[in-house]
């Protein structure tokens, strides 16, 4: 069977030949007066009689053009035609014979039409459009074996279809899967290298906690009892964390560690983003409208990018660039059935930066907190504080997007912070973050009440910058410029001279805590023996009566019993300058593993004020004792004070 229409070479003759007898016959009975008369010697009869005979072949003419062209209605005409032409030709007196000539003429058309070829007839193309592959057939052409085995080619063509259609959507499910069972592979390497890491090897940083556990916590409490234990605690265990943290990020000792502090979604990771080069990085922190910070991250310039996370065990371990870039709330929120910070504590980011203002510098970012309306703050404010504080300056977000003033809650948090915001802790400096969205002068009033809002809580500020972390531009300021601050606190750090203050500011106040009690029992002690010489010489106590010498023995067990001899506060002064001393060695020994210059720098071991010339104790402090009393005072004075011995 082929593509197009086609027709039997009889059908085609048999159809041209009836076209041109019935044009010849039109012909005659239309148009040449009488000649149709004389022909078939039809005498009596008019002409007009015969032009409907005429008009009759003219529409045969046209069906018989009209099958050529495919038309069954053609056939249909003809057949009308031919009904037509009986009584017509009855009237003009036709014998019977010619009448039956009629039906036999239409069935030879008939049998013209369905002469095969190929095996369909010229009947089944009609009215099927040209180039169609399945014309319409009879009952007969449908039992013809080409068609069954075409008919079944077709239908095979179709189920395959729909096969090959079913194979892709399971193709594209078992990528979907297969992308899936990579994203669960990544997360489980990623726990499983925190749990498996191998630990460092930081035997000071253990001999630091054990001293801290049993000397500091037993031996100091024990000899000046309540002497700013929870203050000197929180100071020791920052120098801990110090040493950890430069443990576990070697280029860190060098660095001033600042934090970015913030409530959710105002802008911390797009801050620290905004001085990225991104030229050279491939890092880029989570951001997003929702909290996105899940795990804290120490920031540095460095050459190259890397990560590292620490984990639950304080190990160090390697974090893949796209696994890191991918963490968010939502990613761990969906990709792992537990919170992830409680496995990886916090990560370290090395990128490169802008030199000019973090060469020297670490950025913390911190994760966000809830106002107090959102519930769950407690958890948030400790795990944002617990970072915050261990920074040498805080850098306060507040997102311009949805708060035109400064906000309730961040105040609240800054006057919870002990160290910043005042005027003796680490500076703090707030950033009015997403400031492309304001007008030039709503800019200026915000800066304006933001100014206004920390005065009236008294929180000090080095400076308020208006900020946009998209555009990368600073629009307006208060005190100090943003990249000015930055540039300030971009000074290299000496960490072991850093730590080794802090460790004296924590003895000295113990140090000046057991001279205040030995002074203050001094005192007593000279006040109950002045008491016992006024009454021996006024007479109220007589050697000889037994009152007046219980009143006397008692006076004698207050002295000797309940006030500090100078031989207790002899004993624990050494206690606490050993155990200082063991800190002290134990950091040095610290640093010099760290490979961290340890400058011989010497610190007062009275007021823990660093100067120049040997000894132990400054000029200051150094004075003189009374040999009797053990007071201290200045080296310029003659006589003891307190007792009158002369110095």
């Amino acid at each position: 069977m082929t593509s197009g229409r086609e027709r039997h070479g009889f059908t085609t003759f048999g159809l041209i030949s009836g076209l041109i007898f019935c044009l010849v016959l039109c012909y005659m009975f239309l148009f040449p007066p009488g000649f149709a008369l004389s022909v078939f010697d039809v005498q009596g009869f008019s002409v007009e009689r015969l032009t409907p005979l005429g008009i009759l072949f003219a529409v045969d003419a046209v069906s018989i053009i009209l099958l050529l062209c495919w038309k069954k209605l053609g056939f249909w005409l003809l057949l009308i035609s031919f009904v037509a032409k009986i009584p017509v030709g009855m009237g003009i007196g036709m014998t019977p014979v010619h009448l039956i000539s009629v039906p036999v003429w239409l069935a030879a058309l008939w049998g013209l039409l369905n002469i095969r070829k190929n095996g369909c007839s010229a009947w089944n193309y009609m009215n099927v459009k040209r180039n169609t592959t399945e014309p319409r057939a009879d009952t007969e052409s449908a039992n013809n074996p080409l068609e069954k085995e075409l008919k079944t080619i077709l239908e095979k063509n179709t189920n395959l279809e729909k096969e090959f259609k079913i194979m892709q959507e399971k193709n594209m499910n078992l990528a979907t899967e297969n992308e899936e069972i990579k994203q669960r592979l990544r997360n489980f390497d990623l726990v499983s290298d925190a749990i498996n890491a191998r630990p460092d090897n930081h035997g000071h940083i253990a001999e630091f906690q054990v001293l801290l556990d049993n000397d500091f916590s037993n031996s100091i409490a024990g000899a000046v009892f309540g002497a700013n234990d929870a203050v000197a605690l929180k100071k020791m265990e920052k120098v801990r964390d110090e040493m950890t943290l430069i443990a576990q990020c070697r280029t860190l000792h060098s660095k001033s560690i600042g934090a970015i502090g913030g409530g959710f979604s105002s802008g911390k990771s797009s801050f620290i983003n905004s001085f990225l080069d991104g030229s050279k990085s491939n890092i880029k922190l989570a951001e997003g409208i929702n909290p996105v910070t899940v795990i804290p991250s120490y920031v540095v310039c460095g050459e190259d990018s890397h990560v590292d996370g620490i984990s639950f065990k304080g190990r160090r371990f390697d974090i893949a660039i796209d696994m890191y870039n991918s963490l968010s709330h939502d990613y761990v929120k969906k990709s792992f059935p537990f919170e992830l910070n409680r496995i990886i504590f916090y990560t370290t980011v090395q990128t490169p930066m802008k030199t000019e203002y973090f060469e020297n510098l670490c950025l913390i970012d911190t994760p966000g907190y809830n106002p107090p309306s959102a519930g769950n703050t407690r958890h948030d404010f400790e795990n944002a504080k617990r970072y915050i504080e261990k920074a040498a300056f805080l850098i306060w977000m507040v997102g311009l997007d949805s708060n035109g003033t400064f906000p309730k809650s961040d105040i609240e948090f800054l006057e919870q912070i002990d160290l910043f915001g005042s005027m003796e802790g680490p500076q703090l400096y707030v950033v009015a973050n997403k400031a492309g969205l304001k007008k030039p002068e709503d800019i200026e009033d915000i800066l304006d009440n933001f100014a206004e809002s920390l005065d009236d809580y008294n929180i000090s500020y080095a400076g308020i910058s208006a900020y946009d972390s998209k555009e990368k531009k600073q629009f307006a300021y208060r005190k100090k410029d943003l990249f000015e601050f930055l540039a300030e606190h971009n000074k290299p750090s000496e960490k072991y001279v850093e730590l080794k203050k802090i460790l004296h500011e924590v003895f000295t106040k113990y140090v000046g805590e057991l001279n205040s009690r030995y002074n203050r029992h001094s005192d007593v002690r000279k006040q109950i023996n002045t008491l016992k010489l006024d009454a021996l010489q006024s007479g109220n106590i007589s050697i000889d009566n037994e009152a007046s010498s219980s009143l006397e023995d008692g006076l004698n067990k207050l002295l000797h019993n309940g006030l500090m001899t100078k031989e207790e506060f002899e004993k624990n002064l050494a206690t606490i300058r050993a155990t200082r001393d063991k800190f002290m060695d134990c950091l040095r020994g610290f640093c010099e593993t760290m490979g961290i210059a340890c400058n011989d720098v010497t610190f007062c071991q009275e007021c823990g004020k660093p100067f120049g010339g040997g000894g132990d104790v400054c000029q200051e402090c150094a004075g003189k004792t009374c040999p009797d009393c053990g007071s201290k005072w200045p080296s310029d004075n003659i006589f003891c004070t307190d007792c009158g011995r002369r110095l």
